[in-house]
């Protein structure tokens, strides 16, 4: 099955729902590679993206299972126009979902003229989209296209797959791009 049963029953309906049908949260074996998209949760129970894997063959017990908060296009890009953001208007984005299917986040200038994200994927453009809501896996291959004076310059990597250990005073940042 694809459903978890957790200790507890003190969880809000929906608190790890995807957000613009992006998970917003995963479910991970600490210490293991193994995760796995929440879908949703109703009241102790999480549901995810099993990828059809029977989850009582995957996992034993005593391992440590921890709900993480997944990497956003903000988080990763910054704030589309910002002069530290690192997607400008004119810039793309590629990602591969789990299934294979190719997406594009663009960066352009919305109807008002303001800088803002918008998704192409399968064939449909959605957008403006706040990028908080716009979420990268674990080891996500991710290519991005800059477009500036100097020509097209592209970029290949995966997103973090591990947390970043934060060493700034006061940083609490665990999130990346790691290039490859």
């Amino acid at each position: 099955g694809n459903a978890i049963q957790l200790a507890t029953e003190r969880l809000a309906p929906g608190e790890w729902a995807p957000r613009n049908a992006f998970a917003s949260h995963a479910l991970l074996v600490a210490g293991t590679s193994r995760w796995w998209p929440i879908l949703g949760n109703e009241g102790g129970q999480i549901m995810v993206d099993s990828q059809d894997a029977d989850l009582s063959l995957v996992l034993s017990p005593g391992d440590t299972l921890e709900i993480v908060r997944l990497s956003t296009a903000t988080q990763i890009f910054g704030t589309p126009g910002a002069s530290e953001s690192a997607l400008q208007p004119g810039d793309f984005a590629d990602f591969v979902s789990g299934n294979g299917t190719v997406s594009t986040l663009e960066c352009r200038n919305d109807t008002t003229g303001a800088p803002s994200y918008f998704l192409h994927h399968v064939g449909m453009v959605s957008g403006p989209i706040d990028g908080a809501s716009i979420t990268f896996l674990p080891g996500q291959p991710i290519q991005v296209q800059k477009v500036g004076e100097a020509g097209t310059l592209w970029f290949l990597g995966r997103v973090q797959s591990n947390p970043l250990t934060p060493y700034g005073v006061g940083s609490t940042e665990t999130t990346g791009f790691v290039s490859e």
